[in-house]
């Protein structure tokens, strides 16, 4: 086969998609099964890569390879079957970038750039950002696609509430986010618990000894500040971590609100901004990679005026 057709898609007739609204924030996922044409090819080729714990490596329990795929017709039916009808976004002045080689992935820059592919490995205490609910930091839809093989096929994705203050959405920090985003965040719960709740006990407190200039207000397009993020992010997550193990069920502090479970060659779309995790118990794979839990991920940004968080 062709390098250049390695990601080539199923025709949509042999595709079975499902889109649902999750939780109280009503945030939009997609499950796309059958996604690839030749999903065993693309798990040989994920399996002949060279895996090392990547930059910032507290951020992924595990490993990780890069390449640089051509991934224009993935990117294609990401803007025509989610960004356009289910979002309800106006993709029509997008222009995705040529792939670039190497193997340093780009993560701040407007679209894809290079692939990533992963394997979980850290047992829960040697992973202290992925074992907690979190919100993504760079790009705001995920991509992954589950290449573990169906007797492999345990656990999945977890979108998350946190029980006491009821957040499942953290707003990203960009600058200019489009109008339809912006609207989307500002119709969540989220949204409503932040600016109420968050924000006046953070002032009750606070506000009197803060001697600098308003650290809580937006600039145009943007729904949440900086200080406004580590705000939320210190309130909701600070001594919250899961008392035991990655979250495969609810607990006291985080309530699951919905789960999608790993399958051989399917995709899920969802907003970065929305509480998430894995669902992932070490005992449920073995310890070679191709026993592993192995997905293909990317992140998709818009082009906005910038990514002004971290």
């Amino acid at each position: 086969m062709q390098f250049e057709r390695l990601l080539e898609l199923n025709s949509i007739d042999d595709m079975s998609i499902q889109v649902k609204k999750i939780g109280n924030d009503n945030i939009p996922l997609m499950v796309v099964d059958n996604f690839l044409k030749y999903p065993e090819m693309v798990r040989e080729f994920a399996l002949s890569l060279n895996y090392n714990k990547p930059v910032g490596s507290d951020l992924w329990p595990g490993i990780q390879a890069v390449a640089s795929l051509n991934r224009k017709n993935i990117e294609e039916f990401i803007v025509r079957y989610y960004l356009e009808p289910i979002l309800g976004l106006d993709c029509s002045n997008y222009h995705f970038p040529a792939v670039r080689p190497g193997t340093k992935a780009d993560q701040w820059s407007s679209w894809f750039l290079l692939t990533r592919f992963g394997a979980v490995t850290m047992p829960f205490d040697e992973a202290p950002w992925a074992k907690n609910p979190h919100v993504d930091y760079f790009g705001f839809i995920a991509s992954v696609l589950y290449l573990s093989l169906p007797e492999q096929s345990r656990g999945g994705t977890v979108f998350i509430r946190h029980r006491e203050t009821g957040i499942e959405t953290i707003p990203p920090t960009a600058l200019g986010l489009p109008d339809r985003l912006r609207c989307i965040l500002k119709e969540t719960r989220s949204h409503e618990i932040i600016y109420g709740k968050i924000f006046d006990e953070w002032w009750a407190e606070h506000g009197k000894s803060w001697d600098h200039e308003e650290p809580l207000k937006k600039d145009e397009g943007q729904v949440l500040t900086e200080k406004g993020f580590d705000i939320v992010c210190q309130r909701i997550m600070t001594g919250n971590t899961p008392t035991s193990g990655y979250l495969t069920q609810s607990n006291p502090v985080w309530e699951i609100t919905d789960q999608v479970d790993v399958a051989f060659n399917r995709l899920v779309l969802y907003p970065t901004w929305h509480l998430h995790s894995i669902s992932w118990d070490p005992t449920w794979y073995g310890k070679t990679l191709a026993e592993r839990r192995l997905t293909m991920m990317n992140w998709l940004n818009f082009p906005v005026e910038g990514l002004s968080h971290k």
